[in-house]
């Protein structure tokens, strides 16, 4: 089989995309079929400027921070896919946080070593994340002796379905689909970056962007199955949290994490931190099953919990979560099969002692098939 390597520059092309910008990739493959998982997002990124900081006294590694675990892909808020024959396919909201999730639940400290995660400016802990940005042939300071640094180069796996296939059949067809838009929304400064250093006027800057994918030259029209997720952001602040929604889809699993609700958007911080809840002594899932039969999961200790998380995303049998840690904390259930809850209230009561308001990030996993 021949592969065709192509890659596609964005719609109304710009020499940079900052905070809040919108980038469209229209991807065509006339009489082809898309290779699933060949999907990258290439570049490059710019951090500037930071307070008081120059060659004379320090670089990167001491002035701002990007998640670690997550990497390049924290620049993304949102992710849309449209196809011309069925239009909109997907929209992944929180998405930054949800690659945190995965990294944390399948990855250990080793694994950030990889030729793959590293040019996805990966790493395993937040200073030896910032050395991506060393200045050690940098351009210098601005007037306000301010820092700037030199580009870095990226290249980004996108955990959108087009990369989450399931299932022996890897090629989409361009007879099922027409011409495919992705669509990439980035995500506020302040909620990519942090650090002391940083001031009001600190930002990234994306330049050189394109989207490359592989196809190959024949026509494949049996069905293809990718991985997705809808999202749902609750805010906790009770120490007995009873909460009931509706989700739209056909679902296999449930993941969550959560985040104070005083601490977003504080430069300080990082906000893709997945921070443990006070004392949880009870976590309770409640639906539906396909049989209409009422199923309840008590998980009542920290290893029940833990190991459910884990099983909800995990795939690669190891990961990086610590008892020693207030982060690399969640919770999730695996419904070891698909359960439709487009007709009935999933139900998730929490027990525990939180002392301050939490905000819970609640991705519903499912799937599309085309």
């Amino acid at each position: 089989m021949s592969l065709i390597y192509n890659s596609v520059q964005p719609e109304a092309l710009r020499a940079e995309y900052g905070e809040y910008d919108t980038c469209d990739f229209v991807l065509t493959f006339e009489n082809q079929s898309l290779v699933l998982d060949s999907v990258k997002l290439e570049g490059q990124i710019t951090l500037e400027p930071f307070a008081g900081v120059g060659p004379a006294t320090d670089n990167a590694c001491d002035t701002a921070f990007m998640d670690p675990k997550s990497g390049i892909h924290g620049v993304i808020d949102s992710i849309s896919v449209d196809t011309q024959n069925d239009g909109n396919i997907e929209v992944l909201n929180e998405y930054s946080r949800k690659v945190r999730m995965v990294a944390e639940t399948n990855y250990s400290r080793s694994d950030y070593y990889t030729a793959e995660l590293q040019s996805e400016l990966r790493c395993d802990e937040v200073a030896n994340g910032a050395k991506f940005f060393d200045n050690t042939t940098g351009t210098g300071v601005d007037a306000a002796n301010a820092f700037v640094n030199v580009p870095a180069n990226f290249t980004c796996k996108l955990m959108c379905s087009l990369n989450q296939s399931v299932g022996p059949n890897k090629l989409l067809s361009f007879n099922k689909t027409g011409s495919i838009t992705l669509r990439v929304r980035f995500r506020r400064n302040e909620l990519f970056l942090h650090g002391q250093f940083i001031i009001a006027n600190s930002a990234y800057f994306l330049s050189n962007l394109k989207l490359s994918y592989i196809t190959v030259p024949q026509m494949n029209n049996e069905p293809v199955i990718m991985k997705t997720y809808y999202h749902l952001k609750q805010k906790i602040d009770t120490t007995l949290a009873n909460l009931n929604t509706k989700v739209p889809r056909v679902c296999y699993g449930m993941a969550a994490s959560f985040y104070p609700t005083e601490d977003i958007a504080k430069v300080e911080l990082n906000q893709n931190d997945t921070i443990a809840l006070n004392d949880v002594t009870e976590v309770v899932y409640m639906f539906n099953d396909s049989t209409n039969k009422l199923i309840t999961y008590p998980l009542r200790t920290p290893e029940e919990i833990k190991e459910h998380y884990l099983n909800s995303l995990s795939l690669s049998g190891h990961n990086s979560i610590t008892k020693t840690s207030d982060k690399g904390y969640g919770i999730g259930l695996n419904f070891n099969g698909n359960v439709d809850l487009r007709n009935q209230k999933f139900n998730l009561q929490i027990k525990s002692n939180i002392q301050r308001p939490y905000f819970m990030y609640m991705y519903f996993l499912s799937m599309i098939q085309l």
